[in-house]
């Protein structure tokens, strides 16, 4: 008999290289299928034909989808989830796993995207329900222009979390005169590699974030917008590719609380006024609308 590789899962989307940084980290942005914008993974199943041309296969069961958008989120609207897959014919689970990638409607695979400057700090707020004694795992790899590693930072969960709960861990690089990092690999599996998953474990992942050595939050970029810090408490630095720009924030529910004229192409914004919360910065400029970006006020 033959057996065939066949792609089951590919939900991924495009971003030019110039929109830097973590793409889509409060996982605001999904798909035509309800699936988040820019995070996805492959997972690929034997399919055997015999000579009569009749094929064969395992039979699967979904706890959920491997990623998916999730609405129990730690700011906003949505998170990431990641589930798992039982294989009933092997007797095996394949755990959840979600890749941050500059993809295009799966057309290649794409999992590193370029960043501006050397992070120090990887971050991410997560619930973890595991079924049994699981281990997850955050990931971040840094890559200098010549694809070599020069930095990492691996955050391993165990335990029940219940609650939205702030992950952190330094990114450490390889030594004195390491390359200057110019893509990033963001990853997050339900299983650690080299751990067993167990059927019905589930991880929520939400408001991802990595910081430079300034403590500048890298994580909120955008059409040639940056915001930081996020989260924010009295202020907000906003910069901007061009001058001449309106600002415009709004609460989750879609009412707009302020307005702001940005003559320059950097402001200190005022945000004192503000409740604590999620709230949503856009800007129109002479180019036109831009998309809205996440900012948290503590």
């Amino acid at each position: 008999m033959k057996k065939l590789l066949i792609v089951l899962g590919f939900c991924l989307l495009f971003v030019s290289k110039n929109e830097a940084q973590i793409l889509n980290s409060g996982f605001e942005q999904t798909n035509w299928d309800g699936s988040p914008q820019h995070w996805g993974t492959i997972f690929l199943i034997a399919i055997l034909i015999d000579s009569n041309g009749v094929s064969h296969y395992d039979s699967l069961v979904y706890d959920h989808y491997l990623f998916f958008t999730s609405n129990d989120a730690h700011s906003g609207n949505h998170a990431l989830g990641l589930g798992n897959i039982k294989n009933v014919t092997q007797q095996l689970v394949y755990g959840g796993v979600a890749t941050l990638s500059t993809d295009t409607l799966g057309s290649s695979w794409a999992p590193m995207v370029s960043i501006s400057s050397a992070p120090t700090n990887f971050s991410f707020y997560y619930k973890y329900l595991p079924a049994g004694p699981d281990t997850a795992q955050g990931l971040i790899e840094l890559y200098d222009s010549s694809s070599n590693m020069v930095g990492s930072a691996v955050i391993n969960l165990s335990g029940t979390t219940s609650t939205y709960t702030l992950a952190s861990a330094p990114i450490v690089y390889n030594g004195p005169g390491f390359g200057v990092p110019s893509f990033a690999n963001v990853s997050f599996r339900n299983a650690a590699p080299g751990t067993t998953p167990t059927f019905g474990t589930r991880l929520l992942v939400d408001d991802i974030s990595i910081a430079d050595v300034n403590g500048i939050s890298q994580t909120l970029t955008g059409h040639g917008l940056q915001l930081f810090p996020n989260p924010a408490t009295t202020a907000l630095q906003v910069k901007a590719i061009a001058e001449n720009n309106l600002l415009s924030i709004y609460d989750s529910n879609g009412n707009c609380l302020l307005k702001k004229e940005m003559p320059g192409a950097q402001l200190n914004l005022d945000i004192s006024s503000l409740s604590c919360g999620t709230y949503f910065l856009q800007v129109n400029s002479i180019t036109g609308e831009q998309p809205a970006i996440k900012f948290i006020k503590q």
